[in-house]
């Protein structure tokens, strides 16, 4: 008996209990003794009745498994690491993030999702090391037929762009930022649009730094285009701030460098490591606060 498939019942019975259901109030086509040996880990239970079960208890699987399984995902682990890394020059911590991807995750095919996340790893080092870091021309292929494989991207993909795009050469980036948006437009949930609006940050962030102002512009054009089909209050923070950036590069603005002094300030009360963040890269790009 697994410790997950245990966790996973005992919190499937906790919540019968809040909202006072019976089992036969919620089993569907499930039998009775199925449930009850669910509920207490003895057994597992098919996809389907499991879908009919939290459906009766008025809960999604998403918040399902974010109880049953609370920060325990690779990728959402992947994602901290990697940003608290780049903001603190964290080598340690990539490397014991490389140990944990290459021991602990299945992934026997070349080139597949294991290799990518080892890649951006890779790639995250670099850029600690030196600023200046590009992938090589063969890696930069690699990561382009992965993200080209099929035309739907997922967490997974929008994750391993997110990091590595900085790196890539301007037409690969372009072209994948392309691939993304596609698919961003056609799949859509909304845990893609932090994922997404990271994304494009990243890039009009890399593009401003090598000087190419005339493709960042474009970028950010599409994003304030396409991205906005999303109600969520942080792609638009990120899209706003964006804007605010370019004005001040463009002019010198002091009400631009005022609203992003705002936001900025908005961020130390609620997330700090986002304004650490922010302000490294606001100060690479010459703007001080």
């Amino acid at each position: 008996m697994s410790q997950f498939l245990l966790h996973c019942g005992q919190l499937l019975n906790s919540i019968r209990q809040r909202r006072n259901l019976s089992i036969n109030d919620i089993r569907g086509d499930a039998t009775q003794p199925t449930v009850t040996n669910f509920e207490h880990g003895h057994s597992d239970i098919g996809l389907t009745n499991f879908h009919t079960l939290l459906t009766n208890m008025y809960m999604s699987t998403d918040e399902f498994f974010v109880l049953a399984d609370p920060g325990s995902d690779l990728l959402s682990r992947f994602a901290r690491t990697l940003r608290h890394a780049s903001n603190h020059d964290d080598l340690a911590g990539l490397a014991a993030l490389r140990e944990e991807v290459i021991t602990a995750y299945p992934g026997s095919r070349k080139d597949g999702p294991k290799d990518m996340l080892l890649l951006s790893i890779q790639g995250m080092a670099g850029f600690i090391k030196d600023h200046a870091f590009m992938f090589s021309e063969i890696d930069a292929s690699r990561l382009q037929l992965f993200l080209n494989h099929g035309q739907t991207w997922y967490y997974l993909e929008y994750t391993i762009f997110a990091v590595t795009a900085p790196f890539l050469p301007t037409p690969i980036m372009v072209q994948l930022a392309d691939a993304m948006l596609a698919s961003f437009h056609t799949t859509h949930i909304p845990d893609y649009d932090v994922a997404v609006m990271g994304t494009l940050f990243n890039m009009c962030f890399a593009l401003l730094a090598r000087g190419d102002k005339t493709q960042a512009v474009k970028l950010l054009q599409r994003t304030q285009q396409g991205v906005p089909k999303t109600r969520d209050p942080f792609t638009a923070s990120r899209i706003y701030l964006l804007t605010q950036a370019f004005t001040y590069l463009g002019n010198h603005s002091p009400e631009a460098l005022h609203h992003i002094k705002m936001i900025e300030d908005s961020w130390a009360l609620f997330d700090p490591q986002m304004r650490e963040s922010d302000m490294q890269w606001l100060s690479q790009l010459g703007i001080k606060l």
